[in-house]
């Protein structure tokens, strides 16, 4: 910068005038530029962080509606059940196991079925309870009415 500015031809008046403004346009396009980056940088951060909150307050409101209005989702509401899809059992006569009922079959059968409807780690507490309740289904004929109701809690 001095050696581009500096002339050993001239007085030394003017290469200290002619240094002075090639260092304040230096100080100008460089320092200013950073500070005017800095300002955009903090006003895209500050855009992000509004962004981010406006995300969550939508994202509470939907909430809040849900929990006080429910699920409001009809668009099949207006389509009638599917008939005779599914094989239906008229009695219980139709349904007699082929061997005894044991604790056995009863835990195969509810390891069997997909990990939601009857998750594995869970059934080592309750399997006992449950291949019970089953057992005493067939053996009785009879499905007890309180089995299909939500726990109260």
């Amino acid at each position: 910068m001095v050696s581009d500015n500096w002339s050993s031809n001239n007085d030394l008046l003017i290469n200290v005038m002619q240094l002075t403004d090639s260092l304040k346009d230096w100080k100008r396009e460089v320092f200013r530029n950073i500070f005017w980056r800095k300002k955009d940088v903090i006003a895209q951060l500050q855009k992000e962080e509004v962004l981010y909150q406006e995300n969550l307050l939508w994202k509470q409101k939907v909430q809040c509606d849900y929990l006080c209005h429910g699920d409001h989702n009809t668009r099949y509401s207006g389509v009638p059940p599917l008939g005779g899809c599914f094989a239906t059992i008229s009695s219980w006569d139709t349904v007699k196991p082929t061997k005894a009922i044991t604790f056995e079959v009863v835990r195969s059968i509810l390891l069997s079925m997909a990990p939601l409807k009857a998750p594995s780690s869970q059934c080592d507490i309750t399997d006992l309870y449950i291949c019970e309740q089953v057992r005493m289904v067939f053996i009785s004929d009879a499905i007890p009415a309180d089995i299909s109701q939500k726990p109260r809690g």
